[in-house]
């Protein structure tokens, strides 16, 4: 009996193993053309290590994350603004997020009184954004990257911020969020 069901186990598993490599190799040829394609604002989109400057372009903030990335609609008019900053425990946390207006062909985007999808008492609005292909450098390694900056207002903060700086590499060294 135990000699059957073994027998019966392999056979099933021998047959589904065929079953998975033929289904796998079958007709690959339909993808080769195959492409995905991108998104209405991938001109635009993409990490970028970014921190805070007072009116006499010094620092007032360490090095956090924004994404720009496309809205469900998919439009070359409309961008996700995400900003990511770290815990006490060092993991990621999304403090503010909020639809803004692009422009793909002058690379600019702004918003004006539009509400912090994290925090609905919050409304925010940004001017003057703007990204320079080949703007500057990354951080380590030198390598050449493009720029990011706006300026950055809100209910709770009267005065603009200027925000400014680059896009990530993916090169170790250049991480300057940890």
């Amino acid at each position: 009996m135990n000699l059957k069901k073994i027998f019966l186990k392999t056979r099933i598993s021998f047959i589904a193993f065929l079953s998975l490599f033929v289904g796998c190799n079958s007709d690959d040829q339909n993808f080769k053309d195959f492409d995905a394609g991108g998104t209405a604002t991938e001109v635009l989109a993409g990490e970028w290590f970014v921190r805070e400057y007072d009116n006499s372009n010094s620092p007032i903030s360490e090095y956090y994350k924004i994404l720009v990335s496309n809205t469900a609609a998919n439009t070359s008019s409309e961008i996700l603004l995400t900003r990511v900053d770290k815990d006490v425990d060092g993991n990621d946390v999304i403090t503010k997020k909020i639809k803004a207006n692009s422009d793909i062909s002058n690379l600019t985007f702004q918003a004006s009184d539009v509400e912090n999808l994290e925090d609905d008492s919050e409304t925010i609005n940004i001017s003057e954004g703007r990204i320079i292909k080949e703007g500057t450098f990354a951080s380590s390694t030198r390598t050449v990257v493009d720029s990011i900056a706006f300026q950055f207002s809100s209910n709770t903060i009267a005065a603009p911020i200027l925000v400014a700086g680059h896009r990530r590499t993916g090169f170790r060294e250049d991480e300057v969020v940890e």
